[in-house]
């Protein structure tokens, strides 16, 4: 049924619920508050502050909502809301409620000097990106959930003059979400997926979901020059999160992260993270994490799956690409996740991060540490730590790895036993895939591996038996004290 305006206000000061009409011209709700005035005349009674109930209507044109419409708690179900002019909330003195359910929109929704309790979405569909804008406003609590769109674009318009209190999303699915700069006391996002680009000051934000990881999925979560006060605090559970970007924290903002998957770019750069907790981390395999020029002495991981590797992110380029400043801030890194873990009982974890510390401070030293122009400069300055640092980790990968030094142990003391038994002890030694073991042979190899063996009567004075006597006992003691430390990787020592 189409009705005019008048039509439409003459059913809402008349009836508690007006359903299933098509309104084809603009409405003033305003002018209700002349009907109510009239009738209140005539009758003396009032209806102020009933509740109303609009169903399944159409709106062709746009509507102006102000507070002459004197409609304390309105409920719109299934309505259409069809022209881009959308909707006008204007001079609202006191306190409303309004609630749109399974509505559709394909205009703005604007606030002008308005000052509301409670605006609720859900279930609603947005046919286009909608912008929520304000303009010398003030709002306790904007509530979306469950929205049916998939590509919405919401935007909260910057003034000085604008208080926003509390946002909660929930069930949605976000292409953009910028806040330009609004103070919302609390934020709340439950269950969504979306790209947020936050340039705003915050008191309080939280991502949440019911389940483990899969429930909320962010695209990208940006955070530009934050300046949180003292009691902020930013907590994501049960999240997603493909990139996210926190530089420049510098307060004492509580951030936690519980039940977070982190898929690609994690950069926590340039901050001084002094309450930053991580539970029940996965990073995937290629995550690329970035702690540069941060100080994370006091942050706390626990139940960690680290990427490949334990790699941070610029440890994923080449080596010969790095300037000399970045493998320091690589190293050093490294250095302080090595130290928050080890503080923190984590010795699987710290040992693991010790390597990659090792391993930057050995190309360090091989790719600037070298003067190829004056090579004596060299040897007298780094030839000693390239030396100690390559043989580290040449032989155990810097104590990380048991086979090496099993490998080079039995290798090396082969070719000097096999020379001492053959030439000096004048002995032969024979060999056969499938023949009879030379027992004698294997018996003295094992025996002269030991560090501590006995020297032959008849060769207590020959030299040159002595002297490679010598190499087998320094090699053989070399590779078994690697082989032990590799051993005790995760003692914690």
């Amino acid at each position: 049924m189409e009705i005019d305006e008048f039509q439409f206000l003459a059913f809402l000061h008349s009836k508690p619920e007006v359903e299933g009409k098509v309104i084809t011209e603009f409405v003033d709700l305003n002018k209700l508050g002349l009907h109510y005035i009239a009738l209140e005349a005539r009758t003396n009674s009032s209806r102020y502050n009933d509740d109303q109930k609009i169903k399944t209507c159409t709106f062709k044109k746009g509507i102006e909502w102000g507070d002459m419409a004197k409609l304390e708690k309105v409920e719109f179900y299934q309505c259409v809301f069809e022209s881009i002019e959308g909707i006008l909330f204007k001079t609202f003195n006191t306190n409303k409620k309004i609630s749109f359910y399974g509505c559709t929109f394909y205009g703005d929704l604007k606030f002008k000097d308005v000052d509301l309790d409670n605006v609720i979405f859900i279930g609603c569909d947005f046919k286009q990106p909608i912008e929520f804008s304000f303009e010398e406003s003030k709002l306790k609590k904007l509530e979306i959930k469950e929205n049916k769109s998939k590509d919405v674009f919401l935007s909260l318009v910057d003034n000085s003059k604008c208080y926003f209190g509390e946002l909660y999303l929930t069930g949605l699915s976000f292409s953009v979400l910028d806040l330009n700069g609004h103070i919302p006391e609390f934020l709340l996002f439950s269950s969504v997926c979306a790209n947020f680009d936050f340039n705003c000051h915050y008191l309080n934000f939280q991502i949440s979901s019911s389940g483990i990881y899969d429930n909320s999925v962010i695209g990208k979560l940006n955070f530009h020059n934050p300046t949180p006060t003292l009691k902020s605090s930013i907590r994501i559970n049960n999240t997603e999160i493909h990139r996210i970007i926190m530089p420049n924290f510098y307060e004492d903002v509580a951030i936690n992260f519980l039940n977070v998957k982190f898929i690609s770019e994690v950069n926590f750069a340039n901050s001084i993270y002094n309450s930053l907790t991580f539970t029940n981390i996965y990073f995937h395999p290629n995550a690329e994490i970035n702690f540069s020029h941060s100080d994370i002495s006091k942050v706390v991981f626990a139940g960690v799956i680290w990427p490949k590797n334990y790699l941070v992110k610029s440890d994923n380029q080449l080596f010969w690409k790095k300037t000399r400043d970045e493998l320091i801030l690589l190293k050093d890194t490294y250095r302080q996740l090595k130290w928050v873990n080890k503080n923190q009982s984590n010795n699987i974890d710290a040992a693991n991060f010790y390597k990659n510390e090792l391993r930057i401070y050995w190309t360090l030293t091989w790719k600037y540490g070298w003067n190829w122009k004056s090579p004596l400069k060299t040897i007298n300055n780094k030839f000693q730590e390239f030396l100690i640092v390559g043989s580290n980790y040449l032989f155990s990968k810097f104590g990380q790895s048991i086979a090496r030094p099993l490998i080079w142990l039995f290798t090396v003391h082969f070719f000097l036993f096999y020379f001492l038994y053959t030439k000096k002890l004048q002995e032969s030694f024979y060999f056969e895939w499938f023949g009879e073991i030379d027992w004698n042979y294997w018996g003295k190899y094992l025996t002269y591996l030991s560090p501590v063996h006995k020297i032959p009567g008849p060769f207590e004075n020959d030299g040159s038996f002595l002297v490679l006597d010598f190499f087998i006992r320094f090699f053989s003691g070399y590779f078994i004290y690697h082989v032990i430390k590799a051993s005790r990787k995760y003692a914690g020592n």
